[in-house]
Formats: C-alpha cells, sequence, structure tokens
C-alpha cells in the first residue's frame, strides 16, 4: 500500500493558524495509519502455520484473523450454501466460522469487519505442504487470497513445501518479506500472489515471476 504524500501550506492570516494546525495534525494521522491485514488459512484457527503466519506479519499493522474452526484443506473456492455459517468471534481480533476459507473472507469483508477496519490486504496460509501446478487449484489457501482479490483486497498466498516435518522458519522470514513489500509497493489490481517456499533456509532470495 502506498501512503499518500500531502503538501501543507500554512498562512498567517486572522483565525486561520488554529485551523490549519488542526489540519495539519489530521494529515500526519492519516499518512501514519497502519496498514489493516486480513490473515486466513485452509489448515483450521488452531493450526501452526497460521499462528507462525501472524507471528510474521504483526508488527506490520493491524491484524485481523478469520480462519476454519476445523480443517478445510481441499475445499478449493467452495461457498457453503446449502446451511447457515456460524461465527464465534475468539477475542477482539480472531474470529472462526464453520465453513471454507473462501467463506471466512467473504464474510470477513462483508459481515464481521466494520467498514471502517476494511483490511488493505489478505494472507492465507502458511499451508502445511506446497500449492503448486494442479495443486493450486484444490487449494483452500490460494482460495482464500483469490476471493479476497476478486472483492478488491490484494491477496497473498504462502505455503510450505514439506510433507512431514513442518519447520515454518524460513517461511515466516519470506511471509513477512514479501507481504511487506506488497504493503510498501503494492501489487497491480486483480493479481493473486502465490508464494511456496522450500524447507529449509536458501542461501539466497530470488524473485519468480509466475501467472496462474
Amino acid at each position: 500500500m502506498r501512503v499518500p504524500a500531502f503538501s501543507l501550506f500554512l498562512f498567517d492570516g486572522a483565525g486561520r493558524g488554529d485551523e490549519n494546525a488542526l489540519e495539519a495534525r489530521i494529515l500526519v494521522k492519516m499518512a501514519n495509519k497502519r496498514p489493516r491485514i486480513l490473515i486466513t488459512n485452509d489448515d483450521g484457527i488452531h493450526a501452526e502455520g497460521i499462528r507462525a503466519l501472524e507471528s510474521a506479519v504483526a508488527d506490520l499493522g493491524s491484524i485481523y484473523v478469520v480462519a476454519p474452526e476445523s480443517e478445510q484443506s481441499g475445499a478449493s473456492h467452495s461457498l457453503t450454501l446449502a446451511r447457515p455459517l456460524r461465527i464465534r468471534q475468539v477475542d477482539e481480533r480472531h474470529w472462526t466460522v464453520d465453513g471454507t476459507p473462501t467463506d471466512c473472507v467473504t464474510l470477513a469483508l462483508n459481515q464481521i469487519l466494520l467498514p471502517t477496519e476494511r483490511p488493505d490486504i489478505c494472507v492465507s496460509g502458511i499451508n502445511h505442504g506446497a500449492n503448486l501446478g494442479d495443486d493450486a487449484t484444490y487449494s483452500g489457501t490460494v482460495a482464500g487470497a483469490m476471493e479476497a482479490t476478486i472483492l478488491g483486497v490484494p491477496g497473498l498466498a504462502f505455503s510450505l513445501v514439506a510433507t512431514r516435518s513442518h519447520d515454518f522458519t524460513e517461511a515466516v522470514k519470506v511471509a513477512r518479506e514479501v507481504t511487506r513489500k506488497a504493503i510498501d509497493n503494492g501489487i497491480p489490481d486483480q493479481t493473486l500472489l502465490n508464494v511456496n517456499v522450500p524447507k529449509g533456509a536458501p542461501d539466497r532470495h530470488q524473485d519468480h515471476e509466475t501467472g496462474l
């Protein structure tokens, strides 16, 4: 997210000093607004991966977590239509939904969060396993970020490429770096980033552009 730049012009005219000072304080407050970050996943609210992702981005903005109450791996981009959905508020910034990741993001943006709390970015994951190639089309992790993108909020999906032992140390570093860059520089409209992090610490990071 790009923070807008403001130009302030203060005048010495009678009665204008206090008004301009107030305007300056308001504009500075706007410029310093912390970005709002929505977090979701498909492994459920209690998964190690979502806790790792929240810790990775906690200092980058104001955090809101809306995640499935139980595992929804393989849910793809599905919505729950045949029954009512139950929303449970865990605390001031955490909610669970007894539905899919797409349900979570849809309800977060249209029901749970106030208009003044609309996220600037949505991050999904960290998935316990890769979401590459055809697997990405089945992924609830990717679908959560995709739903946010469709609804006008930039979406990032993060997955750890591992099958048994899930060490999120390197994935946390990459998730934080990519999220920070997306907030600072923005990403193109209607663009979803699907980021898969190899297990272990690579010697160096390289940026690769792929289509989905």
